[in-house]
């Protein structure tokens, strides 16, 4: 079950781009008032259901944990765009169904900025 600290920690992750965030500025979101666990538990949460990767960046000593958000592409992109279709066909007005389309086009706009860092 996912609470407060797993939001906050994917939206930053989402924010951060390709860059992704360190621990120690995961940590720094709460302003170091969370507990370790708590955020492991929140990181292992989002890990588990896909939503996070962390990757160790080799450095001269120890290698830094990056933790970034996964942008996930759908398996099948002709099922997604049928049930979209499916969605504006029944939507009763055609000022709905622009409406509709324009917030998709937006939204699609961000995840891609977001890919391209």
């Amino acid at each position: 079950m996912w609470d407060s600290t797993d939001e906050i920690i994917l939206q930053a992750l989402q924010r951060a781009g390709t860059e992704g965030l360190a621990k120690r500025s995961i940590f720094a979101l709460f302003g170091r008032n969370r507990p370790a666990a708590r955020i492991d538990a929140a990181l292992a949460r989002l890990q588990a259901s896909g939503g996070v990767v962390s990757r160790q960046i080799p450095s001269r000593g120890r290698p830094r944990q990056v933790w970034h958000a996964e942008l996930k592409q759908p398996d099948n992109l002709d099922a997604l765009l049928d049930a979209i279709a499916g969605i504006l066909q029944g939507m009763p007005s055609e000022e709905e169904r622009t409406d509709t389309i324009q917030r998709l086009v937006e939204r699609v706009g961000i995840v891609m900025a977001a890919r391209a860092g």
